[in-house]
């Protein structure tokens, strides 16, 4: 198996839960220390585990880590796209250039891994790929202006391609995790405006092994969605009966913000 983001965080966490089944993992991140710790970390486990650098951004390296991983290892049963960015602030505060980068990495980085497995799990007639959205694909946030539209991208690619490859034999889910305790977490929140903080900041923050064992699961009963928590539930079941309540309670709160 694969997964994108592998070095940290919720991707690490699933590779070390794949790792533990005795599967052949590849952890594909950009940069090589960061996969060379990681794998460290992963190396009492039964599962062979190996590491290959590439930008996700980039079609052409992606393609050719995949290549190089499934040469090594084998064919790609199960893929898990974990890379992703963020970098909160408000619209006006955030350059075209780092809106185009988080689109390119949470989209377009999605979109590069699964093409660089799916023709050929749809050949085998088999395979499995889950896809890290976010909370934030489901509702737009103060603060994420660039993040919300990214994460709301992967969802529907996701919902898309589970439809057509149904009938070829592949699954496909997608998980919308909330705040969780990871390296780029600890990196976004000194960046949040106030009136993000003052939204995200009553959540429940979780532990990636705990995230990761939710995808491992979903992915293993088949399920399309993958939702962490009761609130990631309610928000994903009934967001537009929802939405107006949401909506009055989170402009009050970055009204609030804004005063104080």
């Amino acid at each position: 198996m694969i997964v994108t983001g592998g070095s940290s965080g919720i991707g690490l966490a699933v590779a070390r839960l794949f790792a533990a089944r005795s599967a052949a993992v590849t952890l594909i991140a950009r940069r090589a220390s960061a996969l060379e710790q990681a794998a460290d970390t992963l190396a009492a486990l039964p599962g062979e585990v190996g590491t290959v650098a590439a930008d996700v951004r980039d079609d052409a390296a992606v393609a050719a880590a995949i290549s190089d991983a499934e040469a090594a290892r084998g064919s790609t049963t199960d893929l898990v796209t974990s890379a992703g960015s963020v970098r909160p602030g408000r619209f006006l505060e955030l350059s075209p250039d780092e809106c185009r980068r988080q689109m390119d990495v949470n989209l377009h980085g999605t979109v590069a891994a699964v093409r660089a497995v799916y023709p050929g799990m749809v050949a085998r007639g088999t395979g499995r790929i889950c896809m890290i959205a976010s909370a934030a694909g489901l509702l737009g946030i103060a603060g994420y202006t660039a993040y919300a539209p990214s994460k709301f991208a992967v969802r529907g690619f996701a919902e898309a391609l589970r439809m057509e490859a149904r009938g070829a034999g592949v699954r496909v889910s997608v998980c919308y995790p909330p705040d969780t305790d990871t390296p780029q977490l600890a990196e976004e929140t000194p960046l949040k405006p106030p009136e993000t903080k003052a939204i995200t900041g009553a959540a429940k923050v979780w532990r990636a092994e705990d995230v990761a064992r939710l995808i491992v699961r979903g992915m293993d009963h088949g399920h399309a969605r993958i939702l962490p928590g009761l609130e990631v539930a309610a928000l994903a079941r009934f967001g537009p009966l929802l939405q107006p309540l949401l909506d009055w309670q989170f402009d009050r709160v970055v009204a609030r913000a804004r005063r104080q």
